[in-house]
C-alpha cells in the first residue's frame, strides 16, 4: 500500500533453484492477476535473459510448456505471445519482459516487479539499482557473493529495516 518500498536481496548458493523460483514468482503474478501490470527479468548477460534452456525466459518457456491448456490465459498461444525478451498475458496485456545489463536497464518503464538475476556479477550494478528505484516498488536481487567489494555486498549488509533479506544456505 501507499508508495512502500519493498526490496530484497536473496543470497544463495549455486544450484539452489532461486531463478526458478523467482521466475515462477513472477509468471504466477503474470498468469492469475487479472489487472495489467508489468513485470522485469534482468541478468548478467544478455544470453541469459532469453537464449536457450539456461536463460530466464528457457525456465518461464519450461513452465509454460508443463502446464495443461486450460490453465494458461485464454487465448494465449505461446507463437503469438511470447517473443524475443517478452511474454505477453492476451488477457490482460500484462507482460515480462527481460533485457542484459547496462546502465539502464529497465529504467524507461514502471514495473510491479523486478528480478535481477546474479546480480553481483553485474558491472554497473551500483548504477542500476540506483536509476531502477523509481521503476519498481519491489525488485529482487539474487547471487552467489563475488567479495565484499560488489554492491549486492552491500545490499546484504543493510539494516532489515531498509532491504528484505533472504539467505538460501546450500545445506
Amino acid at each position: 500500500p501507499g508508495n512502500h518500498q519493498s526490496d530484497a536481496t536473496c543470497e544463495k548458493a549455486r544450484d539452489i533453484g532461486v531463478t526458478f523460483l523467482c521466475c515462477f514468482l513472477f509468471l504466477h503474478s503474470w498468469q492469475f492477476n487479472m489487472d495489467r501490470h508489468d513485470l522485469f527479468f534482468m541478468s548478467w548477460k544478455e544470453e541469459l535473459v532469453d537464449g536457450g534452456d539456461k536463460s530466464i525466459f528457457g525456465k518461464v518457456d519450461l513452465a509454460l510448456d508443463m502446464q495443461p491448456s486450460w490453465l494458461l490465459p485464454q487465448g494465449f498461444r505461446q507463437s503469438a505471445h511470447r517473443t524475443k525478451k517478452n511474454l505477453i498475458n492476451p488477457l490482460t496485456q500484462a507482460k515480462l519482459t527481460g533485457e542484459g545489463t547496462y546502465s539502464k536497464a529497465g529504467t524507461g518503464g514502471r514495473f510491479r516487479g523486478m528480478f535481477f538475476d546474479e546480480f553481483p556479477l553485474v558491472k554497473d550494478a551500483e548504477r542500476i539499482w540506483i536509476k531502477s528505484r523509481d521503476c519498481s516498488r519491489c525488485r529482487i536481487a539474487n547471487g552467489t557473493h563475488e567479495g565484499t567489494h560488489t554492491q549486492f555486498y552491500k545490499m546484504t549488509q543493510l539494516p532489515a529495516s531498509a532491504i528484505v533479506k533472504v539467505r538460501m544456505h546450500w545445506s
